[in-house]
């Protein structure tokens, strides 16, 4: 026999699970980064006096998620938990539940900023002069803000 393509050697195991390893921290962190902007995103609209979670409040709250990243200190607790929730996940369990979740977009309110005169709202209305001249330090927020950027 000359064909031992079938065998891996442990050095083959060691680089897929290290790729499995990045690929499910970086799935991890990205879902820790948007349940938050979700959150912000759903105190927002309920400022707003709106029902709807609009293109435009993710955009603006993904851009106030990339500054305050940095500053949260529970980071590590809830990517440890995505990561355990995401092993263990049912996709046919979730698809049933995910029908009433989504509204066509001619249902949506459309988006108009917050009269409320509290810090977020404050925030989010005016993210966009802060955003102008926001300059990415890491490989993440260079990876988010050219996202952000693109989004319509």
């Amino acid at each position: 026999m000359t064909d031992y393509s079938f065998m891996k050697t442990g050095f083959n195991m060691e680089v897929e699970n290290s790729e499995k390893e990045f690929v499910e921290n970086a799935t991890a962190i990205t879902f820790n980064f948007m349940e938050n902007a979700i959150q912000s995103a759903s105190i927002y609209i309920k400022h707003a006096k709106r029902h709807d979670i609009t293109t435009e409040d993710i955009k603006r709250t993904l851009m106030l998620e990339l500054f305050l990243f940095g500053k949260r200190t529970d980071h590590f607790q809830k990517i440890k938990t995505i990561k355990e929730t995401l092993l263990h996940f049912d996709s046919e369990e979730e698809e049933e539940e995910d029908d009433d979740f989504f509204v066509d977009d001619d249902q949506i309110q459309p988006f108009s900023t917050s009269n409320c005169d509290c810090g977020m709202c404050k925030c989010l209305n005016n993210i966009y002069i802060r955003w102008e001249t926001f300059i990415p330090k890491s490989n993440l927020e260079k990876h988010m803000k050219k996202y952000i950027d693109n989004m319509k």
